[in-house]
């Protein structure tokens, strides 16, 4: 029965898929063919602009479909013909942003009806105002030549951008080692890996690498495993990149801008490129010391325990968490065994229950595109329906490698139809096995209560029109939300109850969470300074023409900022994914938006963390907003001030 509240089908043919994405497209060139027809005297409301939100209200049955399953079907052909509607939407999407035409009718409408004194909604009013700025910015306004051109362009950046994303979904690289070459990786990980006579097969997704390079005692083990995980993606991969980049960069100065980060960052909440690089730049200064600092230790301990020679890539995690237990006591897999998946879900699921007064119900959904999958429906206190959501927890082939939410359906209504927010909380941690249940360690913990921040953030949304429904619009927000909720993971008072060992029971002891939470600064600015050699990687393979090859750049920007050795012959930037989707010269936004959730954070450890009221003033003033108001303005209502840095520097380390 559930299935009636949400558009998108998770279960349909290859025929019907393609068949979805062709009506949507066509539904949209009719809408705007009728809407451009229409005599400028003759344009009203009900004939210009319903329309258009009837598109979107109609159309998240088809981009619902598409882009799940595109992440999660197991079908090859179902994901391939997702790929292929995903490019022709997405390209449809532009096709229809750059009609001139319309741009003019919608533009006199607006003229006309504001000199009628015509009002709408607050809502519709900023719809309008977003549609024509958005038109804009697709180059609506230019003369048809360049219109095309930029059209083009736009097209060929779509095509690769999912090709790219397609290569690494399909990496099926599978590595062979005996049980002497794994020696330190836990017996409960060891159990989990797919065994073929004596050999154990690792992959290259996450819940196989991972453990290899915090725990494997065989140096050579590790450097196989992080070359090989490092090639990921290949010079295929690179070449998109590279191609997409120059491509960006010529779609920006077809529309008037110097360079493809003026234009990415016209909307965001840095405005402009200077205040992004500012901002990394500075942060760099006040780490990079510390950072050293940080190296010299790990070296140190390496000497100190047997190894030989100068830290190497595939050292760096293994000896973080060999410092860690050595420094603050905190054995990773013995604390591992007090996070059970099916416990720390739960329990998470209860804290958000508690702080935003949501009601989670396990449903039996009639649609699934996977039987593991767990579907549930949320309420209100008053009873009514908030939306639905579905945990696909688990890794199998074909699916996502990394850790994300999908927006299924964002809030709408339209002529008294209320489309309900549906999401989906796409990861990739380790399953159980037929011995030892599925168990989290404290980084996947942190993973879980950050991508159902995401989650909550779409399920909350309450808005009326589809273009306001989900995230907020500006991408150096939308992590403000998930990474605020993860930090509700280091606090003792949270460790204690969402823990559980999965043979006695009890909860984390206080000694293990005192100890497990002042082991978080360790290697604090190194982990940070990785972060900020991403951003401005991001940021400044974008703002310049290239004076080298793309991978020296990448290379020695990695070892000069995050302070470590590359491996020659690996090209990471082939399997950064951010960078060819919407995070592109946008990578920044996750230290960006650290600044905005330690701040919130910050009130919630005055008031109480479960505080109840605070908890909705939260829900009420940004969580239900998505895109229609402005992210520094629901920030101040939030805060009722003007964001403070002091609660992010303290969290990094830095002394103000």
């Amino acid at each position: 029965m559930y299935s009636k509240f949400i558009r998108a089908r998770f279960n349909v043919s290859v025929p019907e898929l393609k068949q979805m994405a062709e009506d949507l497209i066509s539904m949209v060139k009719r809408v705007d063919k009728e809407i451009v027809s229409i005599p400028r005297k003759e344009r009203t409301f009900e004939n210009t602009i319903k329309p258009l939100l009837a598109c979107d209200h109609k159309g998240q049955a088809a981009i619902g479909t598409v882009f799940t399953l595109s992440n999660v079907s197991t079908v090859k052909e179902v994901r391939d013909a997702c790929t292929e509607s995903m490019t022709a939407i997405s390209q449809s999407g532009v096709a229809h942003l750059i009609q001139n035409d319309l741009y003019e009718a919608l533009s006199t409408f607006n003229e006309d009806r504001k000199s009628r004194n015509e009002k709408y909604d607050a809502d519709v009013e900023k719809y309008i105002s977003d549609t024509l700025v958005e038109m804009r910015r697709q180059g609506a306004h230019l003369p048809e030549e360049k219109r095309k051109e930029y059209e083009k362009l736009m097209n060929t950046i779509i095509e690769k951008q999912n090709e790219f994303s397609k290569n690494l979904a399909e990496e099926k690289t599978e590595l062979h080692f005996k049980e002497a070459d794994l020696k330190g990786v836990p017996e409960v990980t060891m159990n989990g890996f797919r065994r073929e006579g004596e050999d154990f097969i690792i992959t290259m997704k996450y819940p196989d690498v991972i453990p290899i390079l915090d725990h494997c005692d065989v140096e050579n083990t590790r450097r196989i495993v992080q070359t090989t995980f490092n090639s990921r993606g290949g010079p295929k991969n690179l070449a998109l990149l590279e191609d997409t980049v120059k491509l960006r960069q010529k779609a920006a100065v077809l529309l008037g801008y110097p360079d493809f980060p003026s234009y990415k960052l016209e909307t965001e909440m840095a405005a402009k490129p200077e205040n992004v690089k500012q901002f990394l730049t500075d942060l760099r200064a006040k780490l990079t010391a510390r950072g050293k600092e940080e190296v010299k230790e790990l070296e140190d301990l390496k000497r100190a325990t047997g190894g030989e020679g100068p830290m190497q890539a595939w050292d760096y995690s293994y000896y973080m968490t060999l410092l860690k237990e050595k420094k603050y006591d905190v054995d990773e897999a013995a604390i591992q065994q007090y996070f059970p998946t099916e416990h720390v879900v739960k329990e998470m699921m209860r804290i958000y229950e508690e702080i935003f007064g949501l009601v989670f119900k396990e449903i039996d959904y009639d649609d699934k595109w996977f039987d593991e999958v767990k579907a549930y429906s949320v309420y209100n206190p008053d009873g009514s329906m908030q939306g639905l959501f579905f945990l696909d927890l688990f890794p199998r082939e074909g699916k996502y490698t990394h850790a994300c939410v999908q927006d299924i359906q964002s809030s709408s209504v339209f002529d008294g139809e209320h489309n309900l927010p549906a999401a989906a909380m796409i990861c990739n941690f380790p399953k159980s096995t037929p011995t030892h249940p599925a168990t989290l360690t404290y980084d996947d913990v942190t993973t879980v209560f950050h991508e159902f921040g995401h989650l909550v953030n779409v399920i909350c949304n309450n808005q009326k029109l589809h273009a306001f429904g989900s995230f907020c619009k500006e991408t150096d927000f939308v992590e403000t939300p998930s990474q605020l909720m993860e930090q509700w993971v280091s606090q003792k008072e949270v460790l204690r109850r969402i823990s559980k060992n999965v043979k006695t029971g009890d909860p984390l002891p206080k000694a293990m969470c005192d100890n497990l939470i002042a082991s978080q600064k360790s290697c604090s600015a190194l982990f940070n300074l990785r972060q900020l050699s991403f951003g401005l990687f991001d940021y400044q393979l974008h703002a310049e023409p290239l004076k080298e090859p793309l991978l020296d750049m990448a290379n020695r920007m990695q070892q000069e900022i995050s302070l470590r050795p590359c491996i020659p012959g690996t090209m990471w930037p082939a399997s950064f994914g951010h960078i060819m989707s919407m995070y592109a010269c946008g990578y920044y936004s996750y230290l960006w938006s650290l600044v905005y959730s330690c701040d919130i954070f910050s009130i919630f450890k005055e008031k109480g963390l479960f505080n109840k009221a605070e908890g909705q003033h939260l829900r009420e003033t940004i969580f239900c907003k998505g895109a229609a108001e402005k992210a520094s303005e629901m920030l101040r209502n939030y805060l009722q001030r003007e964001p403070k840095m002091d609660g992010f520097l303290e969290l990094i380390g830095v002394k103000k």
